[in-house]
């Protein structure tokens, strides 16, 4: 169960194991949310639906969301965890990233955890959607349905947040989506050589943690360059790691076990 684990790598693999039974239960529900979809009047609409895993005791939402009337038949499908911290609800999501410690350093695949807290979905409703009868699920699922395009990680600077160092040494990573920018408490856990030999680093595992959400229109152009600046830096060292490690066009970094 995830709300028994005890570290963010056992997290990654509670969802892994999950992932066949998730998959499996979203084509089902798929006739059924595209039968509903044929009846909807306005557009975009969504519709979710949970799930939980006996064996694993584990509760997910599973979700459809079409943009408009054309897209009906082929809805964005996707789903995330649900887990507690404390009283406090939090939407999880797992998947392998890439690891590098600075551009100099190798990179390798690891393991990763995205945990959206309620602020973040609350302001993220508040800024981007303006609809205040929307529930969390309901923001969760026009979240991660808009925003699949761009997800871009960047370092943090005094332009995009003056105040940054008020925050401590895990809010030095922020995220460009397409409807504006993700603040966000993050931290690599496992052995990290602090010496500056990233040789020996053995990372296990990336939590996430996004704690506020910005729209593009309300942040300052200081802050818009600068993040423009971190993006184009960001997808400028992507390319140099695919340049490097990609074999016949495929990048295939392992994941240690």
């Amino acid at each position: 169960m995830i709300r028994e684990c005890t570290t963010h790598k056992e997290i990654y693999y509670e969802l892994a194991a999950d992932l066949k039974k998730v998959e499996l239960r979203m084509e089902q529900l798929y006739p059924k949310a595209i039968k509903e979809f044929k009846k909807e009047k306005k557009f975009p609409a969504w519709r979710w639906y949970e799930y939980n895993i006996p064996s694993s005791g584990n509760e997910y939402i599973i979700f459809f969301y079409a943009e408009s009337r054309f897209r009906i038949e082929t809805p964005t499908q996707d789903y995330f965890g649900i887990d507690y911290d404390g009283h406090k609800r939090l939407i999880i999501k797992g998947y392998t990233d890439i690891y590098q410690r600075d551009f100099e350093s190798k990179p390798y695949a690891i393991r990763a955890i995205d945990a959206f807290t309620n602020h973040f979905l609350e302001r993220y409703k508040e800024r981007c959607l303006k609809n205040e009868n929307l529930s969390t699920n309901d923001i969760a699922c026009i979240f991660f349905s808009r925003n699949r395009g761009e997800r871009t990680s960047i370092e943090i600077t005094k332009e995009i947040n003056r105040r940054i160092e008020k925050y401590g040494p895990h809010a030095q990573i922020g995220f460009k989506i397409t409807d504006g920018f993700c603040f966000a408490q993050s931290a690599v856990v496992g052995e990290i050589d602090e010496s500056g030999d990233h040789s020996k680093d053995k990372a296990e595992a990336r939590i996430s943690i996004f704690t506020t959400f910005m729209d593009t229109q309300s942040l300052a152009d200081t802050q818009i360059n600068a993040i423009n600046k971190g993006r184009e830096d960001a997808w400028e060292n992507m390319f140099e790691i695919f340049a490097k490690e990609a074999k016949n066009g495929i990048l295939s970094l392992k994941l240690d076990q």
